[in-house]
């Protein structure tokens, strides 16, 4: 991804913190670096439609995901 500027459009941003969600949201990420969050506008960037959830990449292997991934607005089954 070298070089390339991408806005991931309208995705539930899932924040890692298990503090936040940001629903329908954008994302642009500039060389693989996440560079702006919110209503973004890059000419000249890739605009890739998006639903569900859009989570950062995972730099510490050992993250508890399934604790992060219960935070507000998530539901554990039973």
């Amino acid at each position: 991804m070298a070089g390339r500027r991408i806005i991931l459009r309208g995705g539930t941003l899932l924040c890692l913190d298990g503090r936040r969600t940001i629903r329908r949201t954008d994302v642009l990420v500039d060389d693989g670096v996440i560079a702006a969050i919110g209503g973004v506008d890059a000419p000249g960037a890739e605009v890739v439609q998006v639903s569900g959830l859009v989570m950062p990449g995972l730099v510490q292997a050992h993250l508890q995901l399934d604790l992060s991934l219960q935070g507000p607005g998530f539901v554990a089954a039973s």
